[in-house]
């Protein structure tokens, strides 16, 4: 049990970051504690909703370029003892076709419904390529990417999003783009809740304020990042061999603190396993972490990222491209955790959300 004096300042650390930013905390395991066989994220929906500009309505000004922040809260090392079975394949959603009209460009979402901790895409279809136009979502504005004349941005969904009708409109900036504004609904994903009892050994490492904040803010900064191309292809690998522990979204409290949600997966595999890039990209960030430990970020383009934690050692540089399965590390147990494995986290446009569907249909244009 941690002393009083600990858990307050714990409790003061978790407050100061919730209030910089309500999107996820960062989470760790370990593979000590009992695996849980939970129910995997399924492949992105069949989407329904699309809407054709007909008449010119009132613009949005585009604001400026922001990406959600993700604010750590202390993680738990408690990865899961029962393996998880891997998400069975599925097939690539397909999108409403939307036949072009005279009336002006159209928008389109795919899917048109997301639980928490998901993505949607935004498609806009019969626009000219000038002026770039942004999506419009939860106060914040992501520029469009085009590819092929079709211009799009896939969307992140934080673990705690509030569940409703969310307005998505894509604005051009032009002053009368006339586009219409759609909606995109996010149902509760019902993350089941852990209780997690720390050692004070580990509980240390949870006490350094100054340190949880520099880490946050040094991988907000990266992944503020938007390359404008995509270099993903296909659907993602998994990083590591073995059996999942923690999934992504689960509610946590340590020593009856407040409860965050887990902002990646855990791979159990043994100190040394080869840990491999789980797409084409380019490694953005290498070294040591206060809770994730040892880390490489990889960007793969238009504003995907992926990050390995609590390496016991890294194979790649900086700036390195990485081909999809190359080797850029080994399992390790540094950071918060009390015993080896990997914790993945995949982050669109600065949010944090669930990998594995990634895993079993491309997501893209």
């Amino acid at each position: 049990m941690l002393r009083t004096g600990a858990i307050a300042a714990l409790a003061a650390a978790v407050l100061l970051l919730a209030a910089c930013s309500g999107d996820e905390s960062p989470g760790d395991e370990a593979a000590a504690v009992s695996i849980r066989t939970l129910a995997t994220s399924t492949a992105l929906p069949t989407p329904v909703a699309t809407a054709t500009a007909a008449a010119t309505t009132t613009p949005v000004p585009p604001t400026a370029i922001a990406t959600a922040t993700a604010t750590p809260v202390p993680p738990t090392p408690s990865p899961s003892t029962s393996p998880v079975a891997a998400p069975a394949t599925a097939q690539p959603p397909s999108p409403t076709p939307v036949a072009p009209t005279a009336d002006g460009p159209s928008v389109e979402l795919s899917p048109a419904t997301v639980k928490q901790g998901d993505v949607f895409v935004v498609r806009l279809r019969n626009a000219p390529v000038e002026p770039t136009p942004v999506v419009l979502f939860s106060g914040l504005s992501h520029v469009m990417l085009l590819e092929n004349e079709l211009w799009w941005a896939v969307i992140g969904v934080a673990a705690d999003f509030p569940p409703g009708q969310q307005r998505v409109q894509v604005s051009t900036g032009t002053g009368a783009d006339g586009l219409p504004i759609v909606t995109v609904t996010v149902t509760d994903a019902a993350f089941p809740e852990e209780n997690v009892e720390l050692s004070p050994e580990t509980s240390q490492l949870l006490t350094d304020a100054p340190a949880i904040e520099d880490e946050r803010q040094l991988l907000d900064s990266l992944y503020a990042g938007l390359s404008r191309k995509r270099d993903w292809a296909g659907p993602f690998v998994m990083p590591a061999a073995g059996a999942l522990g923690d999934t992504f979204g689960m509610k946590r409290s340590f020593n009856g603190g407040p409860f965050s949600n887990h902002t990646g997966v855990d791979i159990l595999a043994a100190e040394g396993a080869p840990v491999v890039a789980a797409n084409v990209g380019r490694v953005v960030y290498t070294g040591a972490l206060q809770l994730r430990g040892n880390t490489v970020v990889i960007d793969h383009g238009a504003g995907v990222f992926t990050g390995y934690h609590h390496l016991s050692q890294i194979s790649v540089v900086e700036g390195q491209a990485v081909s999809q399965g190359e080797t850029i590390g080994a399992v390790g147990a540094t950071g918060l955790v009390t015993a080896a494995h990997l914790h993945w986290e995949l982050i669109v446009r600065g949010v944090r959300v669930d990998p594995l569907p990634w895993t079993q249909a491309e997501i893209g244009p």
